[in-house]
């Protein structure tokens, strides 16, 4: 299925997906600062500027980032060029004060980067699956900042040497309707009001199965994928999906 957008918005945010077919060929230090230098202007609460990013694309220093996958991630993203960890600092260093909005700035600055990785012809692709605690301890990062994500980067590669687990999911993905996330007050305050009528609740339970069921579908046509066809031609996914 394809994205759709109600409203014409930048056509680097229309274009821009999470690939995983990424090249394993080097890209210049160069474009990889300028990548930084676009997180870096992110803005943020009282400027803090919280982001940290560790990054690698030198062949040790990849290959301890790698260590830090989860299987299932190294089967693709153990060939990109570059490797990142998005740290937070979860203090304000103005006060030492928790600063409970670091994780959120530190978003916005990844937002920041992946827009110019694509406007530079790059892919960007953030992933959870990895041992958080170990990077913890191997690269000595202290407990005033969190670890939120590894991300792979690079050019977009050949689908034909992508595992065949990940050819169903190798697509742009569709996002829930607008209505799903652009809430107003009446109604947050009709889902827990008695006054509220059936078909007002109804309607927003619509909402929020329509959104459910846009979020899990590739993972569930994934599974199917792995499970009932365990190795098929690349040229076949598209017309199985």
């Amino acid at each position: 299925m394809a994205r759709t957008f109600n409203y014409n918005i930048l056509e680097i945010i229309k274009e821009r997906w999470s690939a995983r077919a990424i090249d394993q060929n080097p890209i210049p230090v160069d474009d990889i600062k300028a990548v930084m230098e676009a997180a870096r202007y992110a803005p943020s609460c009282f400027n803090e500027q919280p982001w940290r990013y560790i990054v690698a694309y030198e062949n040790d220093d990849l290959t301890l980032m790698r260590s830090f996958l989860n299987e299932k991630n190294m089967k693709w993203a153990g060939k990109a060029p570059v490797l990142m960890m998005v740290l937070s600092s979860n203090v304000f260093h103005r006060n030492q004060k928790a600063n409970k909005w670091n994780q959120f700035d530190a978003g916005t600055s990844w937002g920041f980067m992946q827009l110019e990785a694509w406007k530079r012809g790059y892919v960007t692709h953030g992933m959870a699956g990895f041992n958080a605690d170990r990077a913890r301890e191997e690269l000595n990062i202290q407990e005033d900042h969190d670890i939120i994500c590894m991300v792979a980067m690079g050019r977009y590669g050949n689908l034909e040497e992508l595992d065949p687990l990940f050819h169903p999911i190798e697509r742009p993905n569709e996002r829930n309707p607008l209505e799903s996330m652009m809430l107003n007050v009446k109604s947050i305050r009709c889902i827990t009001s008695k006054k509220c009528s059936l078909i007002k609740r109804l309607h927003l339970y619509v909402f929020e199965l329509q959104s459910f069921i846009i979020h899990y579908s590739s993972f569930i046509r994934a599974e199917l994928t792995a499970r009932l066809i365990p190795s098929y031609p690349v040229h076949l996914h598209k017309l199985l999906f």
